[in-house]
């Protein structure tokens, strides 16, 4: 005779303990959500921590990375070069006003530009030790009427800005303003007076041109440049642009205006 324990229903189900080998009951639904929601914080909580404390790193360690094919936002390797085998330390003193965000962005970009410049990949010499950039550079933004005065006789020349509301029916000015560079070098000086703040394009050509001009009157330096003919080019003194459609400029021209040292 089988115990009522081990007696079973109709439908075959037994009211005895669980047989051998059975598997055990299988996870509640609550359970499982409990695991999923416990997994689930301490991933937010380690996300969270990797990125204070990679914010906190680029903070204290600013990097500018250019992605760019063109490298359009790096100083070149001419640029770097000659900064790291100047002789002496070279000063540029760059005269602002701020106020306008055409203005203010224009400041940042090239203080950042500047940066590449102080930081500059330099070789070791000859003699094999180390070797720094030599460019420095100051903000000066003139407020006092002594200030202003000691701009316009370093060269500085004020310019009137303003900019448009987005709406377009208002307009904000800073009155005159100061966006210009003084560029020293030994006992020479290069003035930029005004450089518009609407584009930095070209700015790192227009600096390294104005550094070596300093840099060749001071230590006296001269320049050549060769020109092969001989295979049919245009002459020198030819004009570049076709008749009727501008003044004309030669190869000469160029060299005379933007290469006189």
């Amino acid at each position: 005779m089988k115990s009522d324990k081990e007696r079973t229903t109709s439908s075959g189900k037994s009211f005895g303990s669980p047989a051998r080998g059975s598997a055990e009951p299988a996870p509640t639904i609550m359970g499982r959500r409990g695991k999923t929601a416990t997994a689930t914080g301490i991933y937010l909580v380690l996300v969270t921590a990797i990125l204070v404390v990679a914010n906190l790193f680029s903070y204290s360690n600013f990097y500018r990375f250019d992605a760019t094919a063109q490298k359009r936002f790096s100083l070149t390797l001419g640029s770097q070069r000659m900064v790291c085998e100047l002789s002496k330390d070279l000063q540029v003193d760059f005269y602002v006003t701020r106020g306008l965000a055409k203005t203010d962005l224009f400041i940042e970009d090239v203080t950042q530009l500047f940066d590449e410049y102080v930081n500059a990949k330099c070789k070791k010499g000859d003699d094999g030790q180390p070797r720094a950039s030599k460019f420095k550079y100051t903000i000066i933004e003139p407020k006092t009427e002594d200030e202003k005065k000691a701009a316009k006789e370093e060269g500085l020349k004020e310019n009137p800005l303003r900019e448009r509301s987005e709406t377009g029916d208002t307009q904000k000015s800073v009155g005159d303003a100061y966006l210009g560079f003084v560029i020293k070098y030994g006992s020479e000086k290069e003035v930029i007076p005004f450089w518009p703040p609407e584009s930095t394009q070209g700015l790192e050509f227009f600096i390294s041109n104005k550094i070596r001009e300093v840099r060749d009157r001071a230590e006296n330096r001269k320049n050549r440049y060769g020109i092969i003919t001989g295979k049919d080019e245009i002459k020198i003194s030819e004009s570049l642009v076709p008749s009727g459609l501008g003044q004309p400029m030669s190869i000469k021209n160029v060299f005379d205006e933007y290469f006189p040292y």
